[in-house]
């Protein structure tokens, strides 16, 4: 088995260590107000629906059951819930950390012609139809809910600089998935959650992760770094 000795953080091969924000949609079909629906969604997910473009919304009407939406005869069953909400001032949605949305996305709508309108000024909560169509609606009546899991992740690329006590091939895919492994492992031990860390090799224009450093290179760097 190679071992491979972490030194320190410097220049040599590059690890990428890469995510992004992630949302996966719930369909509830259980009728609920708006009230118990968003309690429901912070008891067993992370809140009440909420989107920033497009994307959002037709990968949200992709996992919704059609034969339990259209089977209701009533059109206003074929609603559901999601997590805007009328605050008096302005529209905001029920998960508030700005971090959870991409930049200046908070204000994606998508209402229906003529919506909002606040009927009898009672309508502070919104529903989204089939076509993924917006309006809003008095808070107390009941319609299913779109929950959502949604986890905010970061990209970063460290530089690493390793040293072998060996002459193996560190541009081996397999000697680096073990080293992958080995990083893996570290953070597990510091009470990383490695499950939301996804770890991965960022190669050159060459199609390798790592190049040797001649004593030319560690010197020109020293100086960069001084």
């Amino acid at each position: 088995m190679y071992k491979v000795l972490l030194l320190i953080l410097a220049a040599a091969g590059l690890s990428a260590v890469s995510s992004h924000v992630k949302r996966k949609y719930h369909f509830v079909y259980e009728p609920k107000n708006m009230s118990e629906a968003r309690t429901y969604c912070r008891e067993h997910y992370t809140d009440l629906a909420s989107m920033d473009d497009m994307e959002d919304v037709e990968n949200m009407k992709k996992l919704a059951d059609t034969s339990k939406l259209n089977s209701a005869v009533d059109l206003l069953k074929k609603l559901a819930w999601i997590g805007l909400y009328d605050d008096m001032d302005s529209w905001k949605w029920s998960l508030a950390d700005s971090s959870f949305y991409k930049h200046r996305k908070t204000d994606f709508r998508r209402w229906l012609v003529g919506e909002p309108n606040n009927v009898g000024s009672k309508e502070h909560c919104v529903w989204m139809d089939g076509d993924g169509r917006w309006a809003d609606h008095k808070c107390a009546d009941r319609f299913q809910s779109i929950c959502m899991n949604a986890r905010v992740t970061k990209k970063e690329v460290i530089r690493l600089k390793l040293k072998t006590n060996s002459s193996v091939d560190l541009n081996d895919p397999t000697v680096a998935d073990k080293i992958l492994a080995q990083l893996k492992q570290k953070l597990k031990d510091q009470g990383v959650d490695v499950d939301l860390v996804k770890l991965s090799w960022k190669k050159q224009l060459d199609g390798k992760v790592f190049f040797k450093q001649d004593q030319k290179q560690r010197k020109k760097r020293k100086k960069l770094e001084l």
